[in-house]
């Protein structure tokens, strides 16, 4: 009997904590719509998991997302490179539409001018993606480095399920939020940070 009446409480208790919990996400959720100039309809909030994690789950995280932000600009210097090689590929044909059309020859030269251009662009498109890289290599470096050490700052990480609209879009977004007494509330989906709109 004794058990049963634990049971109950615990479960009153959790149901409590799960109401301000959707009352807290409706504001956090409400305010970062409206910084985010969107529209918004909340449907329901569903709790999957309440737990407490530690300082080193958030610096992962923020691993997680420098790792990203690598293989976005990876991304953008193949792009690049393949830009380039198609601009190569113009300025050779032009070259020989020269020799096979001398009296159109100003007009190649203009394009190939063109190309040239275009060419340094990416160039240097490339060279700045791959300093970014180097310096984001250097932040993960410094965050592993704090990664063990004593940290007493304590979050919240609450799993949930959003179901929604956001600017008139039907979304059900499987997100977590961290909170603590330190830092402003994080979203995470996919195990990176991101927005309340999981972009």
């Amino acid at each position: 009997m004794r058990n049963k009446i634990l049971i109950i409480l615990l479960f009153t208790i959790f149901s409590c904590s799960n109401k301000e919990i959707k009352t807290e996400l409706k504001t956090i959720y409400q305010e970062s719509a409206k910084f985010e100039k969107d529209t918004l309809e909340i449907e329901s909030f569903e709790i999957l998991n309440i737990s407490i994690v530690d300082y080193n789950y958030f610096q992962n995280v923020k691993i997680n997302n420098l790792n990203y932000s690598i293989e976005l600009d990876k991304m953008i210097i193949t792009n690049c490179k393949e830009t380039i090689r198609l601009l190569n590929k113009n300025i050779s044909r032009r070259n020989q539409l020269i020799k096979l059309n001398p009296k159109d020859k100003e007009k190649y030269l203009k394009e190939i001018e063109l190309d040239k251009l275009r060419l340094n662009e990416n160039k240097t498109e490339i060279e700045k993606f791959e300093t970014n890289i180097a310096l984001t290599h250097q932040q993960i470096v410094l965050i592993n480095a704090e990664i063990g050490q004593n940290k007493d700052i304590k979050f919240d990480l609450i799993e949930y399920v959003f179901n929604g609209k956001i600017n008139n879009k039907k979304r059900i977004d499987t997100m977590s939020i961290l909170n603590s007494n330190e830092y402003l509330p994080k979203f995470i989906k996919n195990k990176i940070f991101t927005k309340y709109n999981g972009k």
